[in-house]
């Protein structure tokens, strides 16, 4: 029979059944979910509060044995619509399936697997309707339950889900939470069980799968560091929040390479092999943009300055009197970052985001890096402290989002503060918002810096910010040589969001340099495929690329490089170029470029030919000779062969000095005698 969203009976053909159609049924939602336009955090959000939930409540009601083969199917397709929505590998290593499959207070993802939870659910469901059961039919003794007598179906069951809970580490006896014999079940909850009952049994399996991952010795030193930080405090926040407002929203850009780094999996599909600073980037330390020295001063710095707006901004709305970066009255040009006036109290914090899993750390003791940061920032500003008769503390996160014990204690100030304050409440005011916002904008921040450093380490064929059905389909490598390369891999067709994200950054482009590109995408053919490789920038960040990114239209011009082979176009006969102002069709596959250097010349003096065309013919000249002597030496001399064209930036000839037409000299009057 079925009632309330289940089935209840013995006739088990008849459960298996209906199980199977149940499973079938959610192949609908999600299709639905791996949509495009559905955003990546509201998809997360869905999976966890919403697709786990609707099996998951069948596995109080149904016999695990029963529910087992179903809940694997749907555990498999919800880790696979995870999985495809945020662009993990295929096949998905066992650790990131794991990790999407932890709480998120382990540092997982909260999708819950229904076949490793139903033994406890079930467990749990019996325990509580015990006494409910017991004053309709009589319960067998422990003699009863232990003799040779025939076990009833549902005690056959509890026996199989003891087992399985006691093998896996939950506590059983006195200090336990299951009896230590399944037979002693109807004494054990006579009276009922105690309240989150489930809750306690999967916390205490949690628990014990946890730190055995950690004390494996297969897990390597990074690795334990990162699970420990993200199963710290307030690192988990960005997957809970729910995108209500521009603060608590994530890109999907950035939302994936926060998941990547939470799964230990490479921030970005395809990554440089070194860095800038000379250390290595491809293996264990792929996250090494995150403390890189180089992207201090910019992309780390603007991660950090967004943490600082935000605090201010959060204690400014709540009525406190706030000032960034206050002067010292000592005359020193450091400060901390913020100043804040609360209720008999001057409080002083300066914020610090250390990267806890980089190669100068390696202690495994949970929230160590954020402590010693702190610490460092306390001592360094105390005389100045004590001359303003304030309180400072450090404002110490994590790279992962975990927060320290004087960063909760802002956050603490804050929340009780805004409780009490007369301002009108709003969403701000919620106790959860302020620390869910500073986790999203950690995330951007992190993505932010590792996307800037992956441009400044050479990744010039921008190949690392393909997704992964996007660009090369061939497995092998660069090769030596154009040809050979060209000859090994092919393109594979855009997508609609790639086009968008192209004609995004051309309007980018055409808005920061209009003297140098044309407001259009360019007719040429060379020039619109060109344009179209930008879409690889994965323009759909968070934060607007800074100026210094890029060069300047002053003193570069664009030159976009063509190869002679017919794989590098799409397979369809033709494609239409998306563009707020006009379009222009892509080349058929039969087409072919050529990589001379007359090609180039040509393709350039038609790529400038909308927005130079008021330039007079001798710097016309200049242009094309300069073009097409860069073009022929860097044919052949490119140090790694492009599958996709790309604009490279050449320097502009000095412009030719005016000629100055000066007036006849008057002769000079004699000189007369004095």
């Amino acid at each position: 029979m079925q009632t309330l969203g289940s089935i209840v009976g013995t006739h088990e053909p008849t459960i298996r059944n209906w199980l199977n159609k149940r499973t079938a049924s959610f192949d609908q939602f999600f299709r639905l979910l791996s949509r495009d336009d559905l955003s990546t955090q509201i998809a997360m959000t869905l999976l966890r509060e919403s697709t786990v939930p609707s099996l998951g409540h069948l596995a109080r009601v149904l016999p695990p044995s029963l529910l087992k083969p179903f809940a694997e199917r749907f555990d498999d397709m919800v880790v696979k619509s995870a999985a495809t929505k945020l662009e993990f590998p295929d096949p998905l290593p066992d650790e990131a399936r794991k990790t999407l499959q932890w709480p998120i207070r382990k540092g997982g993802f909260g999708l819950a697997s229904v076949a490793m939870t139903s033994p406890a659910a079930y467990w749990s469901a019996v325990a509580q309707a015990l006494p409910s059961i017991s004053a309709c039919v009589p319960l067998p003794s422990v003699a009863g339950l232990s003799g040779f007598a025939p076990i009833p179906p549902m005690f056959r069951h509890l026996f199989a889900c003891h087992k399985t809970l006691a093998s896996l580490g939950c506590p059983t006896g006195e200090n336990g939470i299951l009896p230590t014999r399944p037979e002693m079940f109807c004494e054990w909850y006579a009276e009922g069980a105690e309240p989150r009952l489930q809750h306690a049994i999967t916390a205490s399996l949690d628990d014990h799968v946890f730190h055995a991952r950690l004390q494996h010795f297969a897990t390597p030193l990074h690795d334990r560091i990162r699970i420990i930080s993200c199963a710290g405090r307030n690192a988990g926040a960005w997957l809970r929040a729910r995108p209500s407002c521009k603060q608590l929203t994530l890109p999907n850009s950035d939302f994936r390479i926060a998941a990547r780094l939470r799964a230990g999996l490479p921030p970005l599909p395809r990554l440089p092999s070194s860095c800038k600073c000379g250390e290595e980037v491809a293996g264990i330390y792929d996250d090494h943009f995150l403390a890189c020295k180089k992207l201090c001063p910019t992309a780390l710095r603007h991660r950090h300055d967004n943490v600082v707006r935000l605090m201010a901004d959060l204690f400014r709305k709540a009525g406190a009197p706030v000032r960034i970066e206050p002067r010292p009255i000592d005359g020193k040009k450091d400060a901390p970052d913020v100043e804040v006036i609360l209720p008999g109290e001057r409080l002083l914090f300066d914020v610090v985001i250390p990267h806890p899993a980089s190669r100068s750390r390696n202690s495994t003791v949970p929230l160590h890096a954020a402590h010693v940061a702190e610490n460092r920032k306390e001592v360094k500003y105390e005389i100045l402290a004590k001359k303003l008769g304030a309180k400072l503390l450090g404002f110490g996160v994590e790279a992962y989002g975990a927060v320290g014990n004087h960063a909760a204690e802002v956050l603490k100030k804050y929340h009780e503060f805004a409780a009490t304050s007369i301002a009108a409440p709003s969403l701000w005011c919620l106790k959860s918002y302020a620390s869910q916002a500073l986790a999203i904008t950690i995330q951007a921040g992190n993505a932010h810096g590792i996307r800037q450093g992956a441009i400044m380490s050479g990744a010039r064929t921008l190949e690392c910010f393909l997704p992964s059905g996007f660009g090369l389909t061939s497995s092998s490598g660069f090769s030596a040589s154009s040809s050979s390369f060209l000859s090994s891999s092919s393109l594979s067709p855009p997508s609609s969001t790639s086009l968008s994200l192209a004609s995004s950054i051309h309007s980018f482009f055409s808005s920061s340099s209009s003297s140098v590109l044309p407001s259009s995408p360019p007719s040429s053919p060379s020039s619109a495929y060109a344009s179209r490789s930008l879409s690889s920038f994965s323009s759909t960040s968070s934060s607007t690329p800074s100026s210094s990114s890029f060069p300047s239209s002053s003193s570069t011009i664009y030159s976009s490089f063509s190869f002679s082979s017919s794989s590098l176009l799409p397979s369809a006969s033709s494609s239409s170029f998306p563009s707020s102002s006009s379009s222009s069709s892509f080349p058929s596959s039969s087409s072919s470029f050529s990589t001379s250097s007359s090609s180039s010349s040509s393709t350039l003096s038609s790529f400038f030919a909308t927005s130079s065309s008021s330039s007079s013919s001798s710097s016309s000249h200049s242009l094309s000779s300069s073009s097409s002597s860069s073009s022929s030496s860097s044919s052949s001399s490119l140090p790694l062969p492009l599958p996709l064209p790309l604009l490279l930036p050449l320097p502009l000839p000095p412009p030719p000095l005016p000629s100055l037409s000066l007036p006849p000299l008057l002769p000079l009057p004699p000189l007369h005698p004095g």
